[in-house]
């Protein structure tokens, strides 16, 4: 493994047990199992290695919803590894991000990181939006519903669950995260898939 990886992921590891505004770079260090100077090499201060960390978390949301697999798997399928990746992005972040609220300071230096990066939190809305476009050019999804809204419409409760069941500290439904899971997806494809031409046309008539 990488030095740079070592560091990601013992950053992640104690920003989870003791929240961001407690961890210390020496700590961080002596997870790793490098010396502290070492994590100023890849990283100019501590607010950007938590960025990176936050950031290391995209590429398995980012695989997972692609406008290229649109038309690859029957609706309600894509969309349950939808809701399960935005479920899984929240989990992780959210344990690193909200102890971030409690230091104005902190939580102002680290908007202005996140203004200066390409990506950042809001952009798997962009990406969720992307795909319900993509599903719609090939008449998967009604045409006239606004990208960007369907992608709300997904995320919204997937964050919702999450940092219900982090401040509970125990799943806020009397269903199991997977039955939740496959019931917003059902909910969603019910509710988005385009109707058959005949329908439409029964409507127009």
């Amino acid at each position: 493994m990488e030095t740079k990886d070592k560091i990601l992921g013992a950053a992640e590891r104690l920003i989870r047990l003791k929240g961001l505004a407690r961890v210390r770079t020496k700590e961080i260090a002596r997870e790793a199992g490098v010396a502290e100077g070492t994590l100023y090499v890849h990283f100019p201060n501590k607010e950007d290695l938590f960025l990176a960390v936050v950031k290391n978390n995209a590429p398995e949301f980012a695989a997972s919803v692609r406008p290229e697999l649109a038309g690859t798997r029957e609706l309600g399928v894509a969309l349950v590894e939808v809701v399960r990746a935005a479920m899984g992005y929240y989990e992780k972040l959210l344990s690193m991000a909200v102890p971030l609220m409690a230091d104005a300071e902190l939580l102002g230096r680290q908007r202005e990181a996140i203004a200066d990066q390409p990506g950042g939190p809001y952009r798997i809305y962009e990406r969720v939006a992307a795909y319900v476009e993509a599903e719609q050019r090939i008449e998967r999804i009604e045409e006239g519903l606004d990208p960007l809204s369907v992608a709300a419409i997904v995320l919204g409760p997937c964050f919702q669950y999450v940092f219900t069941r982090q401040f509970l500290g125990e799943d806020p439904l009397p269903v199991t995260e997977e039955g939740f899971i496959e019931e917003l997806a059902g909910t969603l494809t019910a509710s988005l898939a385009r109707r058959p031409r005949s329908e439409r046309e029964a409507d127009e008539t």
